[in-house]
């Protein structure tokens, strides 16, 4: 049936034909889905979704208010997000939050990434005379063992924490969900680890 709306993913007309073109019909269904995929809509920063057969709801999360923590609003203060890319890739996203009262350097906060699933995303501080210097966000396999600090000849290099961790929602599955690790604002007290003063990065 003719369309006067636009084609704008050229999957061409749908026509029955006494002999049709196998590979011009398996490009047209290809195109079609892209197209809807396209359509979907995908976790990210700021709002949750549900999906249900009469269409897909949007529930925009609450901004922080002055005055009020995040917990009580609900909110992580790194929040963690992800995404799949035109190119099949994933790419998670963490929010800045706060590390105690200190104004770090960040690298890889509030910018897209890749990762491989299932994986665990976390903050990874660099420590200088047992202070952050500065602060980035990475990911690794689940599989691995995260290392809490490390230190070279008896002194503090890294803290780390894992800010959460993004995987399948069942070993069937193939949706990938959130799984959020911290959810107060973070602190960096100073404790003894095997003798030697070291920054720990843990919640409040």
């Amino acid at each position: 049936m003719p369309s006067d709306k636009p084609d704008s993913f050229q999957c061409g007309p749908f026509e029955v034909s006494r002999s049709p073109n196998i590979g011009l019909f398996v490009e047209k269904l290809n195109r079609l889905r892209e197209a809807i995929d396209s359509c979907r809509i995908l976790p990210g920063v700021g709002y949750d979704f549900s999906r249900g057969p009469n269409g897909t709801v949007l529930t925009i999360r609450p901004s922080h208010g002055q005055g009020q923590s995040s917990a009580a609003q609900g909110r992580h203060p790194f929040q963690l997000s992800f995404r799949t890319t035109k190119e099949k890739t994933t790419e998670f996203y963490v929010e800045d939050g706060i590390v105690g009262n200190n104004s770090v350097k960040t690298d890889g906060l509030t910018s897209w990434t890749n990762f491989i699933s299932p994986a665990r995303i976390y903050l990874e501080a660099k420590i200088s005379d047992t202070k952050i210097s500065s602060l980035s966000v990475k990911s690794q396999p689940v599989k691995d063992a995260m290392e809490r600090i490390t230190t070279q000849q008896g002194v503090q290099t890294f803290a780390r924490i894992s800010v959460g961790t993004i995987a399948p929602a069942s070993a069937e599955s193939k949706t990938l969900v959130v799984v959020q690790n911290i959810t107060t604002d973070l602190l960096s007290p100073i404790l003894c680890v095997n003798g030697v003063p070291a920054v720990l990065l843990t919640q409040e």
